[in-house]
């Protein structure tokens, strides 16, 4: 039986989330071409961005140093008082194992097809 056929309700929510992920990624990889770059979280800082600009061929200001400072504050806080914090081991240490497996099965072989090209 094709996982197309089965019902939400045949699978776990952990490999139900993971397959549609795999799903998303695989359909990226029929629609990439030669302009074509996976954008990871920790490349999103300031010296990432520059390299994305560069891919893409996007002018960026003359002043990178005004750039990082940008990148210094919490997205999500409009006053800026927050300054960023790398949350990203606290969140992967959240994972379950069921959570960890689905993604390794379902979602990660897509993935790093998408990361080689």
């Amino acid at each position: 039986m094709r996982w197309k056929d089965l019902t939400p309700e045949d699978m776990s929510d952990e490999e139900y989330c993971a397959r549609l992920l795999g799903e998303f990624l695989a359909s990226a990889l029929g629609a990439c071409g030669g302009s074509c770059k996976v954008i990871d979280y920790e490349e999103l800082g300031a010296g990432g961005l520059c390299q994305i600009a560069e891919f893409f061929q996007i002018p960026l200001p003359d002043d990178k140093r005004n750039l990082a400072e940008k990148f210094g504050w919490y997205s999500k806080d409009p006053s800026r008082k927050l300054l960023f914090r790398d949350d990203r081991a606290q969140k992967r240490s959240l994972a379950t194992p069921a959570i960890i497996d689905a993604a390794q099965t379902w979602a990660m072989p897509a993935y790093r097809e998408l990361r080689r090209r």
